[in-house]
């Protein structure tokens, strides 16, 4: 399954579902499938060779731990509290949880995290995983490793729009994601032409899915899919 053509416009729990519970947990993953979103986004770094689940390189700002990840050994990093008592999950216990109900984001955010997802997704299967990152060249080594698994192509900077479409269409991408301050109808169109979609990060307020609906893009990252579902309906 991919994601090309199967919703009018694809509402993504962002870290799961980061504005009304702990982002990139569990409790949040599942928050976020029972509001109906059809896909959920998390990320992910390697540590002791395990996929864990979490944006930052510190611990700091969502746990009640201090430090960066390295310096973690892995059950010193399980104990800690990343909200509500939820623990920090590994990659493979989100894929049991989405699998049937959704399709999973996985943002690369860790040196080593490409090949560590492949090679889990080796297991798993690819069929409900999409895999995404700025670190284009970490897309480049999935490319490389698997060439069935679903890749987007995520970019912040004006300037590298066009870049990131040739590098998109070089990696048979499903989609180029861009910010919503870079987000344009001339993008959307760019994108489109080449058969691609369009998924803009990260709509908050009702202006920014507007704005994203008004540009034509595709779908959007949510930290509150809820809202947004029910502005659609």
């Amino acid at each position: 399954m991919t994601v090309r053509g199967q919703f009018p416009f694809t509402v993504i729990g962002h870290r799961g579902c980061a504005g009304v519970e702990p982002e990139n947990t569990l409790r949040g993953v599942h928050c976020a499938i029972d509001m109906g979103c059809p896909m959920v986004e998390i990320d992910v770094h390697v540590l002791d060779g395990r996929l864990i689940v979490i944006h930052d390189g510190k611990v700091d700002r969502t746990t009640d731990g201090r430090g960066v990840l390295e310096k973690f050994k892995l059950e010193e990093l399980r104990k800690l509290d990343a909200g509500l008592g939820e623990k920090i999950p590994y990659l493979e216990e989100v894929l049991e949880m989405c699998a049937g109900k959704c399709q999973l984001n996985i943002e690369l955010k860790g040196k080593g995290s490409a090949e560590a997802v492949v090679e889990v997704l080796e297991s798993w299967g690819p069929a409900y995983v999409v895999i995404s990152s700025f670190e284009w060249d970490w897309l480049e080594t999935v490319r490389k490793l698997d060439e069935v698994l679903d890749i987007s192509v995520l970019v912040s900077k004006a300037y590298l729009l066009d870049a990131a479409i040739l590098q998109a269409k070089k990696l048979r991408a499903v989609s180029v994601n861009p910010s919503l301050k870079i987000l344009s109808e001339a993008f959307c169109d760019k994108v489109h032409a080449q058969d691609m979609l369009v998924y803009t990060y990260t709509v908050k307020e009702q202006k920014h899915l507007k704005h994203a609906q008004a540009c034509g893009a595709d779908g959007c990252f949510a930290d509150f899919p809820e809202a947004v579902l029910k502005e659609l309906r």
